[in-house]
């Protein structure tokens, strides 16, 4: 199978502390320069993240780097969802404990 290389995000300065990418002519995101750091947000308003340079958060909008960006952040959701329920079920778990010893 062969693999078309998207083109390269070209990138234009709109402001000192913020840059546009596009790519084909469309939009692919921008970076916003925040003190001393950079953050990245995608084509969709979505935070990449922050980043120590300009390039690096630039580097984050490309296709394989937000598809990974993407792949932990569904993780850590999965992650946060499990421990919601856990911590859900000893609240439960306490509740009855505490009726019971009411009720005795």
């Amino acid at each position: 199978m062969t693999t078309i290389a998207a083109a390269p995000i070209l990138w234009r300065a709109v402001d000192p502390s913020v840059s546009v990418g596009t790519r084909d002519g469309s939009y692919a995101g921008f970076v916003d320069h925040r003190g001393h750091r950079f953050v990245a947000t995608d084509q969709v308003g979505s935070v990449i993240g922050t980043f120590e340079s300009e390039r690096d958060a630039q580097a984050s909008l490309e296709p394989e780097a937000v598809e990974r960006a993407l792949e932990r952040r569904a993780a850590r959701e999965k992650l946060l969802a499990a421990v919601t329920a856990l911590a859900a079920v000893a609240t439960a778990a306490l509740a009855i404990v505490g009726m019971l010893t009411l009720l005795s």
